[in-house]
């Protein structure tokens, strides 16, 4: 076991590299002082065991030009803040155990900061007392997730916040729980992509799509017993197609927002209202190979209204 103030790799100057191994034990830090994977030049941490315990800011890829990852095969990893791409280039590998973050997330911070995340296996915990759980905030955030677990506890989950470009990939067996609301864009001049091609979402608030955004889903399962919102802050994209499970509780399409319809061989599933729908802006049919048949796209409980 080792308790640490600081950790700093790749930290003096562009020409800096490092790398830290951590594989078994448990590593603290006794001191509020952040650390530093590539501060201004390139770092490395690869942990395969034990636990670390981080009580202050942690950045990977802090400056502009620097590059650093951590990579976690197993074991445990505690953070009160973690950004990755900071200004800088960070990416965070997680291929199995469990990783906390009690604060501040951050995916891509800063005009320079390009952050990616990518969860293979394990459970992500993501706690925020600031607002959201930001992937792109004014920089460029893409969270990968094959398989393993992401739970966003008490706070929304907000891809491409302005005015950033992020996206988040979700596949495999892969599951995504967001305790408040999913939102796929903000105000600004960002950009935004939710795409889902297997695995299970399931938001408790709502799902809104702002500025410049897309969300696609072509597999898996989707859930929201809130409202989707189209075009909530300006133009935006809901594709669906193939077979997942979309449900949701309404369905609101603003002027700006457009709903399109990919239908191939094997049809397409509706998406299911437990309430109501309320259309605006523009519906776009595009056929790959539909057989002959009726296909209903959007399913209410409640009715549909507007054009």
């Amino acid at each position: 076991n080792i308790q640490l103030r600081s950790m700093r790799v790749g930290y003096t100057n562009t020409a800096a590299s490092g790398n830290v191994d951590i594989r078994s034990g448990s590593v603290t830090f006794s001191t509020d002082v952040p650390s530093y994977i590539a501060r201004y030049g390139t770092g490395t941490l690869t942990q395969s065991g034990g636990a670390l315990s981080h009580n202050e800011y942690f950045y990977i890829g802090y400056e502009p030009k620097s590059s650093g990852q951590y990579t976690l095969s197993t074991g445990a990893a505690t953070f009160k803040h973690l950004f990755v791409g900071y200004n800088g280039s960070g990416t965070f590998v997680q291929q199995s155990g469990t990783v906390t973050v009690t604060s501040r997330f951050g995916l891509g911070e800063g005009s320079t900061g390009r952050g990616t995340y990518e969860l293979i296996g394990g459970t992500l915990h993501l706690y925020c007392d600031y607002v959201d759980v930001v992937l792109a905030c004014t920089g460029a955030g893409h969270f990968t997730q094959t398989g393993g677990t992401n739970l966003v506890h008490g706070a929304s989950l907000a891809v491409g916040y302005n005015p950033g470009s992020g996206r988040y990939d979700l596949s495999g067996d892969g599951v995504l729980s967001v305790d408040r609301d999913l939102e796929i864009g903000q105000m600004g001049g960002g950009t935004a992509v939710f795409a889902q091609t297997g695995g299970t979402t399931t938001v408790t608030g709502k799902v809104t799509m702002g500025h410049h955004s897309t969300c696609e889903i072509t597999g898996g399962a989707f859930h929201t017993s809130d409202i989707i919102f189209a075009g909530s802050w300006g133009t935006s994209l809901l594709r669906i197609g193939g077979t997942p499970t979309i449900t949701a509780g309404t369905y609101s399409q603003s002027s700006t927002g457009e709903l399109q319809c990919v239908i191939a061989a094997g049809g397409i599933s509706p998406i299911e209202l437990s309430g109501s729908a309320s259309l605006a802006g523009r519906l776009t049919i595009t056929d790959t190979g539909a057989p002959l048949g009726e296909f209903p796209i959007l399913e209410s409980a409640s009715g549909i209204t507007g054009d």
